[in-house]
Order: C-alpha cells, then sequence, then structure tokens
C-alpha cells in the first residue's frame, strides 16, 4: 500500500479547508431579526464555536447584551481583546455552579449551552469529572433558564451521543435527554429547550485537522488513525453557527436538530492535503465508531419519543477522495 503524498506543503487550515470541503463559505443565512435588542448568553463562550457566535452575532444583528460566561480569565482577557463592542459582558463561572448560573442569565432572552469537557480520552480517565459538567452542569443550566424565565435555550450536542460507546458521548446523550425533558418542567412559563446535534467541526480547537497539521509542523512522517474505514461528519464552524441561528426560529421545545451533511467520509480524505497517509493504528479518537449516525435507530426514536429533525441544506458538489491507493 503506497503512503498518499502532500501536493500543497503550504497548507493553511482557515484558507485551503472549505476548498477541500468544495463548498465555499457564502452567506445564505435567512436572517429573523429576533437577536435584535435582545440578551444572549454562551456558557463555554471563549472555546472555538463561542468566538464564532460572538463574531456572527456583532456583524448580523444588534443585540443588547451579549453575555460570555466560561471559567478561563485568560481566554476571557484575549477574547475582550478582540470583541470588545459596548453590548459585550464577560462573565466567570462554571456551569457546576447553579447558583453562578441561576445569577448569569438575569435578564437573558437566549442561551446556547456550549460549555462541555470534549475530549474522549480525558472524559475516559476522568470520569467523575465529566459527568459533573456535562450532565450535571447541564441540569443547572436548565434550572437557571426556568427560574428566570429564558425565552429559548440550545444545547449543542454530538454525534457521539448516537448509541455512544464512550464515556464522553454518554454524558452528552444524557445530556441531550435532560433537555428534551426540561420542556415538561416548565409549567406555565415561556422557556423552551432543543439540541442541535452535529458532527466534526473542521479544523476547530482540539480537532483533527489541527493535530495532525501540529504533527506536520513537528516533522512527524507517521499521522495516527484509528481506522481507514471510519466515517466523519464533516461542518465548517460558520455552517455550525449557522444552523443554531437559524434553530433558534424553528425551534418549538423538545427537538434534536440534526443538519443533513453535504459531507461525510473518512478522515484520509484530509491526509493528502496534510502529510503522508500509513496503515499505522493508535488510540486516538478511542471508542469512536467506525462508521458514525448522528440518529438513533427508529425503534429507539418512538419508544423515548424524542423528535427527531433532520434539517436539509442545499447539497454541494459530492467529495471524492482524491487520492488512490
Amino acid at each position: 500500500m503506497s503512503p498518499a503524498t502532500l501536493p500543497r506543503p503550504d497548507f493553511n487550515i482557515h484558507r485551503d479547508i472549505p476548498s477541500m470541503m468544495r463548498r465555499p463559505f457564502r452567506d445564505r443565512f435567512e436572517r429573523p431579526p429576533m437577536f435584535n435588542d435582545k440578551a444572549i448568553l454562551i456558557t463555554g463562550g471563549t472555546g472555538s464555536f463561542g468566538r464564532k457566535y460572538v463574531q456572527t452575532l456583532l456583524a448580523r444583528y444588534t443585540p443588547s447584551k451579549i453575555i460570555v460566561f466560561s471559567r478561563d480569565e485568560l481566554k476571557q482577557f484575549e477574547m475582550q481583546q478582540v470583541f470588545n463592542a459596548p453590548c459585550m459582558r464577560y462573565f466567570i463561572g462554571d456551569v457546576r455552579d447553579r447558583e453562578r448560573m441561576v445569577q448569569a442569565m438575569r435578564g437573558v432572552d437566549f442561551v446556547i449551552h456550549a460549555a462541555a469537557l470534549k475530549q474522549v480520552p480525558a472524559a475516559e480517565y476522568n470520569p467523575v469529572e465529566c459527568i459533573k459538567t456535562n450532565i450535571d452542569g447541564a441540569q443547572n443550566v436548565i434550572h437557571a433558564a426556568i427560574l428566570n424565565n429564558v425565552e429559548k435555550v440550545i444545547a449543542l450536542s454530538t454525534d457521539k451521543a448516537a448509541n455512544p460507546i464512550n464515556l464522553y458521548g454518554a454524558t452528552k446523550l444524557a445530556s441531550d435527554k435532560l433537555f428534551v425533558a426540561a420542556n415538561n418542567m416548565v409549567g406555565s412559563g415561556r422557556t423552551r429547550f432543543a439540541v442541535v446535534r452535529y458532527g466534526n467541526v473542521v479544523g476547530s480547537r482540539g480537532s483533527v485537522v489541527p493535530f495532525f497539521q501540529s504533527l506536520i509542523d513537528r516533522g512527524e512522517k507517521r499521522l495516527p488513525i484509528t481506522d481507514k474505514e471510519m466515517t466523519r461528519f464533516w461542518i465548517s464552524l460558520q455552517e455550525g453557527v449557522d444552523f443554531v441561528l437559524k434553530n433558534f426560529a424553528r425551534t418549538n421545545g423538545g427537538e434534536i436538530f440534526v443538519p443533513k451533511y453535504p459531507l461525510s467520509g473518512s478522515s484520509i480524505w484530509l491526509l493528502p492535503w496534510l502529510q503522508i497517509w500509513n496503515s499505522m493504528k493508535s488510540a486516538f479518537d478511542l471508542g469512536r465508531n467506525f462508521t458514525k449516525s448522528c440518529v438513533l435507530p427508529t425503534t429507539a426514536t418512538l419508544q423515548w419519543n424524542i423528535r427527531i429533525t433532520i434539517c436539509s441544506r442545499p447539497r454541494s458538489t459530492s467529495m471524492t477522495a482524491p487520492w488512490t491507493i
């Protein structure tokens, strides 16, 4: 089996990812005015998603307040240097702290729950910490939102929550069920909860593309792949943000929104742009399904009465692997 070689040694994640995915970053988003003059809180707001979400809100809307809620003071300081509009607020806090969550959500209209412990190996090694953040933290967000009469809450999920085989996926599945069930706890209040579930965000912090790139920059000649048949669902960071924004207008409460992916495939198609690929296996991406799904089997969906909403989008040219073996 001959290795694939790198046709472009000057690979750049942010410049080249759109062309690799065969779909440009185009602003095709329908902009409901629902975020104008509204207060929005983002848990885990200093991460890749939070930064892009804040950038998009400031570019498209005129919110009265954007609250970035996270526990990392250095990341908040760095983010303040970039996003310092008068509507910006930065709260130090942890989703594990229910009292702080209640305080942060006072006067808030919309909440995006993006805070989570996401690294699969770290979750396996520190299971209690993962449960405290991903499950107990989710319940604290729900409690604070209902207490403050927040209008809508959307929680970010993952394809690993479908038929999970690792602790991270299991905690996100439990979190998803908490948010869906929370609609039954609202009573006469206005708060509605929904979940957005998608796959691998290309180029996000801690994901496989910058991981491979860092190995290449260090001069590595071998890149770790769990299995060449393993399927990944790819979505760009901007597409993920747009999908969440759109579903705030769609949701009536209780949905799990799943995008219809225009591109899915093996990690291998990335490698010709990155470096040499070989058949070496490692513990990278511990416990990930070889062939992944973002939704439960139909029987399970009916049994638990969860509404899985598959959201279509314009289909782009299908991706074919640009390498041969």
